[in-house]
């Protein structure tokens, strides 16, 4: 059975949104006035919106748009819907089980999941890409020359134009965690160390 990462998620929420841990998979509206903090708090659920309670990642788009990576489908929230997508909703989504999300410079959003399926969802159309082949995606990233790169559970992929490719380099074998900094230096943290 697959680790959840689902616990360091809803720490990093709870601290985030000064509330007591939870079960349910929430999102928090954070409203800042001049002087005083105020947080605002809406839960989010399997009875009210999400298709199951597991948030794996979350994604604030630039258009505005929160993305959920839930083990039962894809969700979008415009601040007061959810829109959930999955294969049965959405043609070129060929599995519910998200685990890792990533917006690319071009606004092309990145989708991973525990099963290996690598999926882009630009201009309202979800495209495959089976070239990435893979048991379970873990983490997406870009280098600092724009190259989309895909930790899986097997080996990091990077994207070279059109082309994915295979980096072969025993140190990012089950890359769990990429992330690349402001000064373009990438970091990659792998379940090896």
């Amino acid at each position: 059975m697959p680790r959840s990462k689902v616990g360091p998620l809803h720490a990093w929420l709870a601290a985030t949104l000064l509330s007591a841990p939870f079960a349910t998979a929430q999102t928090g509206l954070l409203q800042q006035p001049a002087n005083d903090v105020t947080f605002v708090t809406r839960h989010w659920h399997s009875g009210n919106g999400l298709p199951q309670n597991t948030v794996n990642a979350l994604l604030l788009a630039r258009d505005g748009h929160l993305w959920l990576a839930t083990l039962g489908g894809l969700c979008r929230f415009d601040g007061e819907h959810i829109r959930v997508f999955d294969p049965r909703s959405s043609p070129g989504l060929r599995t519910t089980r998200i685990n890792c999300l990533h917006e690319a410079r071009d606004g092309t959003i990145w989708i991973g999941s525990e099963d290996g399926v690598l999926t882009s969802y630009h201009a309202g159309r979800f495209t495959p890409h089976p070239e990435v082949r893979v048991v379970g995606i873990h983490t997406i990233a870009e280098d600092d020359q724009g190259r989309l790169l895909v930790g899986t559970t097997g080996q990091l992929w990077r994207r070279d134009g059109e082309v994915f490719q295979a980096i072969a380099d025993d140190r990012l074998v089950k890359t769990q965690v990429l992330h690349r900094r402001r000064s373009g230096a990438l970091l990659a943290a792998t379940e090896q160390a």
